[in-house]
């Protein structure tokens, strides 16, 4: 199938849209969204982008407790020597007679899997992407891992908080004098940070999540951080210009989503790439224990736009297919309307896609951006439908007080997008998260870790006991 060279802004957190169509003229990026995007504030500018030179380095940069360092690390690495193995668990995928999924295992997937995970933030430079500004392209970058029980018992669980972390940001020191003494939030999570990988399991399956339009990486722990407990990988960049801190420092502008539309895939790809180098690396902790070639691609909202993108990327002419890495993706409340600017036609799409949504999302239309593409996919599909579902159920974002920081500093259009998902006429997200990661979970499983019997929990009776608040689709 060919790809339409098109690229269509993405409804970021304020709640604008702008979107376009390949109409087969041939023409650029910026072409089609003068012809096409309606103005206004819901116009879209697509910049041409600037392109990436050899001098700029491909870096990683590991982050702790202070700013970026001066110094940078290459990321090109040696090929391993094949016959090294780390030393086989005498019980491979199971920690004190619990095994995660596989063949003969499905456990359940809303409950803790039987790892241990650690937590390690690193800053990474792509040489082969800079941003519309010409400025090279940064990805601050979260991942959750399985690790040893000894360490994590022994250490102290990771907190999250958003001013702290604004702090190490590379390009964003102001952003917590902005937030001043708003209190954004802290969240304590099941994770020790850098503790050491788990050895002895194999190679672990690869997951990229895609944090929706203005999110954050770490907008989604309550599934990210169960995924990696059930033996993943899980690798989650801040996309730059188009994060929680950029809308902070800068204010809600579509001016720059085409752009984000277009770096954001080839972010995610070029984070599978970089995995596939740390495990390749005798050096690097992860070191034969990332399976690279077995990869799920997960996201929200603009994200979940991402992982049909980046698993599905063109070449410099223009054509596009599937990457065979890519075994499974999982959508949620994603903007689905724009997969046809990929050139994609849905009866000709067979990945297996599990797409999620809410009735009551006020940021997309929830036939349009969710149901409606579905109905068009080829089969194996899945769809979750959480009735009283908002945009922000499916993450964290309810969690953060940006409500009072968007106040504070005068964004009023983002103060009401912000609660979409979080109000008193929407189900409870924590208790709607439960079901978020029955269903993703299960899928992930199923199809990363060859659990067959993880098939038992993608189908309609596994959400019974939540009642009239879900409806489950399948189409195998």
């Amino acid at each position: 199938m060919r790809k339409s060279i098109v690229v269509l802004g993405v409804l970021g957190v304020a709640g604008l849209l702008a979107c376009g169509s390949s109409n087969g003229s041939g023409k650029d990026v910026t072409d089609v969204l003068q012809d096409e995007v309606s103005g206004g504030d819901e116009g879209v500018v697509q910049d041409v982008p600037v392109e990436a030179g050899d001098d700029v380095p491909a870096t990683e940069v590991p982050v702790t407790d202070a700013p970026v360092a001066d110094e940078e690390v290459a990321t090109d690495v040696p090929q391993a020597p094949e016959a090294f193995e780390w030393e086989a668990s005498p019980t491979p995928n199971c920690v004190d007679g619990f095994c995660a999924a596989g063949p003969d295992q499905a456990p359940d997937p809303m409950e803790w899997g039987p790892f241990p995970v650690g937590v390690r933030r690193v800053v990474l430079v792509d040489p082969d992407q800079v941003n519309f500004d010409g400025t090279p392209r940064t990805l601050v970058t979260e991942i959750w891992y399985p690790t040893t029980k000894e360490y994590y018992d022994s250490h102290d669980k990771f907190v999250y908080d958003v001013k702290a972390d604004a702090a190490l940001a590379p390009g964003y020191e102001d952003v917590v004098a902005m937030i001043g003494d708003v209190d954004v939030g802290s969240f304590p999570v099941q994770a020790v940070k850098d503790a050491p990988v788990r050895h002895g399991d194999g190679r672990y399956p690869l997951v990229l999540f895609s944090h929706g339009a203005f999110g954050i990486r770490y907008q989604s722990i309550f599934y990210t951080i169960p995924l990696a407990s059930h033996g993943y990988v899980v690798v989650a960049p801040d996309h730059e210009k188009n994060h929680l801190y950029d809308l902070i420092q800068a204010g809600y502008t579509s001016e720059h989503l085409a752009e984000s539309s277009q770096a954001r895939p080839k972010d995610v790809r070029f984070l599978m790439d970089q995995m596939a180098k740390w495990d390749a690396d005798p050096t690097n902790d992860f070191y034969k224990s990332i399976g690279a070639d077995n990869v799920a691609i997960t996201g929200h909202s603009f994200g979940g736009y991402t992982c049909f993108a980046a698993a599905y990327p063109s070449d410099e002419n223009g054509w596009a297919e599937l990457d065979p890495r890519v075994k499974v993706i999982v959508p949620q409340a994603p903007a689905g309307y724009l997969i046809g600017a990929l050139g994609i036609y849905g009866p000709d799409w067979h990945l297996p896609t599990l797409i999620e949504g809410g009735e009551m999302d006020k940021t997309l239309e929830f036939a349009q951006a969710f149901k409606d593409p579905w109905d068009t996919l080829g089969t194996p599909k899945w769809f979750l439908d959480i009735k009283r579902g908002g945009h922000f159920t499916f993450s964290d974002i309810c969690k953060m007080n940006l409500v009072e920081v968007a106040e504070k500093l005068g964004y009023h259009e983002a103060t009401n997008a912000l609660k979409d998902g979080c109000g008193d006429t929407n189900w409870d997200y924590l208790e709607a998260q439960k079901v978020i990661n029955l269903y993703s979970i299960a899928a992930i499983n199923r199809y990363l870790r060859d659990s067959s019997g993880s098939a038992e929990y993608m189908k309609p009776e596994a959400s019974a006991s939540f009642g009239a608040e879900v409806e489950f689709l399948a189409a195998e």
